[in-house]
């Protein structure tokens, strides 16, 4: 997760500027300077920041350098899954899939499900987009740490159902690292919630054994 749509309120602190490193579409770390983003399962809403590097899209992905090119420090791989999150709050899917390994996996808890793959990757992304976010009425950060295979984050999130009544749901997201950007997501969720995020890439998922 990373963005989810409009947030529950504005802290009104000033962000400091930080050095961040994303993906080029020549297959390049590249370094810059932007504003620190927040990064959310749900990711949604307004673009993270108004300018943003140029990100290389999916039909580019074949051009990344390879881990025997670039060895990626932690350090690289949490502003991967950054920009991952302040991807998930724009509206580029291929900004999104471009942060993930040719094959990510993505574990859905705790029903025990697991799907993998970039095409069901982009389905997932595609319902996100078009069907989910628009449903979602605020979030709340309520935590994010980092450890050695990965960034997590604790959410909850209200989402509007069909009879416009809020639901309000708790959910965890952990993007782990891969070799040359993000291996997937864990998502730890009611099953309500995890349909409603997933749609079609839910009913993909098989048992995770």
């Amino acid at each position: 997760m990373g963005g989810v749509g409009q947030r529950g309120h504005d802290d009104g602190v000033e962000r400091p500027e930080r050095v961040e490193r994303v993906l080029h579409r020549d297959g390049i770390v590249e370094h810059h300077v932007a504003p620190d983003v927040t990064h959310v399962v749900a990711e949604l809403g307004q673009p993270a920041r108004e300018a943003r590097p140029e990100v290389a899209t999916a039909e580019h992905r074949d051009h990344r350098p390879s881990v025997a090119d670039v060895a990626l420090t932690r350090d690289e791989l949490i502003d991967i899954a950054h920009e991952h999150a302040a991807a998930e709050a724009g509206t580029d899917i291929d900004r999104v899939l471009v942060t993930l390994d040719p094959d990510p996996v993505y574990e859905l808890q705790p029903v025990g499900l697991v799907f993998r793959g970039m095409a069901a990757a982009r389905t997932y992304y595609e319902h996100f987009f078009a069907t989910f976010r628009p449903t979602v009425a605020g979030y709340q950060l309520r935590n994010e740490w980092v450890a050695d295979d990965g960034v997590g984050q604790e959410y909850v999130i209200d989402v509007r159902a069909d009879g416009g009544a809020i639901e309000r749901h708790a959910v965890i997201g952990i993007l782990t690292f891969g070799e040359a950007g993000l291996s997937g997501e864990r998502l730890y969720a009611g099953e309500r919630m995890l349909r409603l995020m997933f749609g079609p890439a839910f009913d993909l998922a098989e048992p995770l054994t």
